[in-house]
């Protein structure tokens, strides 16, 4: 019994001495850094302490709020980033009684470093108090209040806030999805694994310590996230070349791309292709200015005439210097009323080929006699000047084509056609000129087909009875350049009804059957048969006549519209009011002196403006069915006008406009003009 009770007390005295074992203690000294300067990179407004240590599970608690804690045992230190305020901290290692560093000041961007390890015999025991200079201080020195906080000991529900930036980042603590930044919640103080995800980012995943708080201003976690991209910054020579990168389509400046390998190509006609596999690191710029070299030679053509068309490799080419890669090409070289010439030409890189082409002409025979022979003959073709001589004349090797002539003589109406040369054919061409010789001059009008009424130039301005628009075939006839004057008028009839006076103004105010009698007596007076007989609603035309007479609706559209000449214009010369008619835009509210505007294609002016003129038809509807030399319905209420006034929208300026009146009707709005069948 006495045995048994002895190993019982030895016992309790070996299980107390395990139980009550004194702890040991921790050692913290300042120490320098061991190239950790750069722990605050991410958090500018922040400071730091850094601990080196070999101890496992060490755990931090701080008075005011330690935002992270980073590292463990395997890299040798911890690093706990802080509030940059006075405050003390208690380090915990299992078997080891807590260590006190207490911070009397720490400033913003401030890194402090410590060594930690187990207290020697005899080393100071007491609190460790320090500056923000890391000089350790008295213990008995004073030390701010706030710098001896009781340090919390118990987990209680506290705030938590974690922000990043970009912003929408997963945040997971100890594994569990929490939602996404910037997100606030609240949860018990403690140590915790924090991860943060979002795509295209570095993830970021360390421990951090949650400090028992009611203070939401605490416990606040902040990131800038690391794009987890390279770049690839590239320029060229030259600056249009195509770059490409794995095939796709690549950017002049600034490329992001996944950290790897990527293939690099950049391209451009004329120049030898550059290739380059690249390997680009996160958070890394690569730059890269690539200049090509030239894969090209030079052609160079001189060629006649010089409004020939080029084709190398059946493609048209604009100019007559050309860059292009090496290799054998097909030039062809073509021109109206010309010979083609095909060649082909080879091209070395470097090198510059020179070669001239002068087109051989088709030509044919023009045999030309005109009345009177003083007459003066141009003949033009696209607008340019090519023949111009007096009377008769026989050209021999005349280039074929399309040829505008236009003869002219005082006191004849302008005589304007089309000729056509053909290769190897004589076109004989007499021309016998009609006398014209009050009303200033006249234009030959010759006869063709054309299309009357709402056509597509005239927009959505056609009025009803512009349709339907349809096929006229119209004889020659002469039709007056200008609008009948004042001047003329009193010369014939010996009084001016004018409302605006001016002896070149247009005569107006005068009605149809006024202006009827005028043409009949001019006939009378320069001896040609007169085109008009009968009175009132009985009176005929007879148009087989050489006397004056007003023109018919037809014959004035077809006119207004540049006859076989046209161009198609909405007005009649222009596509631009202004530039061809006195209207209520820029009239002034008055008519002005005839010729001022730009003439139409056939030489005619004030078809568009100024007056509205007088034409043979009563008005009535149009009918879709082609019809020749037309003459308009055989009786009506009204006779037509046309072409707008003065006082007119532009719109009622048209060439395919109709307007009409009383045949008695007078208004300073109404003139005419004159035409000849002959």
């Amino acid at each position: 019994m006495i045995s048994q009770f002895f190993k019982f007390i030895i016992g309790l005295i070996v299980i107390s001495s395990v139980i009550y074992a004194q702890q040991k203690e921790l050692s913290i000294k300042p120490t320098e850094s061991q190239g950790d300067t750069q722990i605050l990179g991410n958090y500018p407004d922040r400071a730091g302490i850094v601990f080196y240590s070999q101890f496992d599970n060490l755990s931090f608690t701080s008075t005011e709020n330690i935002v992270k804690v980073l590292g463990n045992p395997g890299t040798g230190k911890y690093i706990l980033i802080l509030n940059p305020e006075p405050q003390t901290i208690k380090i915990n290692a299992p078997g080891y009684n807590s260590g006190v560093l207490t911070i009397e000041s720490l400033s913003v961007g401030k890194v402090l470093f410590y060594e930690l390890k187990t207290k020697v015999e005899g080393e100071d025991d007491e609190n460790v108090i320090v500056a923000e200079n890391n000089q350790q201080l008295s213990p008995n020195e004073p030390v701010q209040e706030e710098g001896s906080k009781n340090i919390p000991e118990k987990s209680q529900i506290s705030p938590l806030t974690v922000k990043t930036i970009p912003q929408n980042a997963t945040v997971f603590l100890n594994g569990e999805n929490k939602g996404s930044t910037d997100l606030g919640l609240y949860t018990l103080s403690g140590v915790y694994d924090l991860r943060i995800e979002l795509k295209d980012y570095l993830p970021i995943q360390e421990k951090i310590v949650v400090t028992p708080t009611n203070d939401k201003t605490k416990n606040i976690f902040s990131y800038n996230l690391i794009r987890n991209k390279g770049n690839l910054v590239i320029t060229t020579v030259p600056s249009e070349a195509v770059i490409t990168i794995d095939g796709e389509i690549g950017n002049v400046g600034k490329n992001e791309l996944d950290p790897g390998k990527h293939q690099l190509e950049v391209k451009s006609p004329l120049y030898i292709p550059y290739s380059e596999e690249i390997e680009v690191k996160i958070g890394d710029t690569l730059q890269r200015h690539v200049v090509l070299n030239k894969n090209a030679g030079i052609l160079e053509l001189t060629v006649k005439p010089d409004n020939a068309l080029i084709k190398i490799n059946k493609e048209i080419k604009a100019g007559k210097k050309f860059q292009l890669n090496p290799g054998l090409y097909e030039v062809e070289i073509s021109a109206d009323n010309c010979f083609s010439e095909v060649f082909t030409v080879q091209i070395e890189n470097g090198i510059t080929v020179n070669r001239k082409v002068e087109l051989k002409q088709r030509t044919g025979t023009l045999q030309f006699t005109i009345k009177p022979i003083t007459a003066i003959v141009t003949l033009s073709q696209n607008g340019e000047e090519k023949y111009k001589w007096e009377g008769m004349n026989f050209i021999e090797n005349i280039q074929t084509g399309r040829y505008d002539l236009l003869a002219v003589s005082p006191e004849y109406a302008d005589y304007r056609i089309i000729l056509i040369i053909e290769e190897g054919k004589t076109l004989i061409k007499n021309i016998d000129m009609v006398k014209w010789r009050y009303g200033g001059n006249a234009v030959f009008v010759e006869g063709g087909t054309f299309t009357m009424g709402c056509t597509s130039e005239q927009g959505n301005d056609c009025e009803d009875d512009e349709k339907p628009s349809h096929q006229v075939t119209l004889s020659d006839f002469y039709i007056g350049k200008y609008e009948v004057t004042q001047e003329l008028w009193m010369s014939v009839m010996g009084s001016n009804p004018s409302w605006y006076k001016g002896s070149k103004l247009p005569v107006e105010k005068v009605s149809w059957y006024e202006a009827v009698e005028f043409c009949n007596r001019l006939s009378d007076r320069e001896g040609l048969q007169r085109a008009y007989s009968g009175s009132g609603d009985n009176i005929t035309c007879d148009f087989s006549s050489n006397g004056y007479r007003l023109p018919t609706e037809a014959e004035w559209e077809y006119a207004a519209r540049g006859g076989k000449q046209t161009k198609n214009y909405k007005y009649s010369g222009s596509d631009n009011t202004g530039a061809v008619a006195w209207y209520d835009g820029n009239s002034g509210d008055k008519t002005h002196a005839v010729g001022l505007k730009q003439p139409n294609e056939i030489g005619i002016y004030d078809m568009s403006g100024n007056v509205r003129e007088w034409c043979w038809d009563w008005y009535g509807d149009y009918t879709s069915p082609s019809q020749t030399n037309p003459k308009g319905p055989s009786s009506g209420t009204w006779r037509v006008l046309r072409g707008g006034s003065w006082d007119d929208h532009a719109r009622y300026c048209r060439v395919a406009n109709r307007a009409y009146d009383m045949p008695d009707g007078r208004s300073s709005r109404n003139g005419f003009r004159l035409a000849r069948t002959r």
